[in-house]
């Protein structure tokens, strides 16, 4: 089952993904962290089971946390 999600950050230290997940946290959003093979930390925010939802989400997360959050496919 196709879910998405919005990648917020792609950082490559744990201490850059930590601030980034406080930052979310203190605008009221759960974070989490998947590590690629490559190393990068991706910080994303939901797990939902609509495109729209999570489209309306990363507009959400620009208008609060400025930077160039978008939309990625998880399964």
């Amino acid at each position: 089952v196709t879910a998405y999600a919005v990648q917020v950050a792609a950082v490559r230290s744990a201490a850059a993904a930590d601030e980034v997940m406080r930052n979310l946290a203190a605008k009221g959003y759960t974070a989490r962290v998947v590590r690629d093979p490559d190393g990068l930390l991706r910080v994303r925010v939901g797990h939902l089971a609509k495109r729209a939802d999570a489209d309306r989400l990363a507009r959400e997360l620009k208008a609060k946390m400025g930077g160039a959050p978008f939309v990625v496919e998880e399964s």
